[in-house]
């Protein structure tokens, strides 16, 4: 993983990507901990997409307490929004590269 950002003021933008995954096969929600800075709110804060990850389209990155979640909309799932998993990665050269911009209390 790497990742990057600014901030200015109280807005953080934070850009990156993921990438050389050995699982590939479990239902656990990637996510990328270790925020710069804690957020004020949790929410949707930016966008994200991947490549080779299966049947599905990243659509959003999701602030949670001081780590992202990748939202995603599967074709399997009839368009339902859902965490970006794991399993959802086809080989292990899969990649995720997001920037977002959420509001911090500091």
């Amino acid at each position: 993983a790497s990742a990057r950002y600014t901030k200015v003021g109280n807005k953080v933008t934070v850009w990156g990507s993921l990438s050389n995954f050995s699982d590939r096969t479990t239902s656990v929600t990637i996510s990328m901990s270790g925020l710069p800075f804690a957020p004020a709110n949790a929410g949707l804060a930016g966008t994200s997409l991947g490549t080779f990850i299966n049947n599905v389209q990243i659509t959003a990155v999701n602030v949670v307490s001081e780590a992202f979640t990748f939202v995603l909309t599967s074709a399997s799932s009839g368009g339902n929004t859902i965490a970006l998993q794991h399993a959802n990665l086809t080989i292990s050269s899969s990649a995720v590269k997001f920037t977002a911009t959420y509001e911090t209390a500091a």
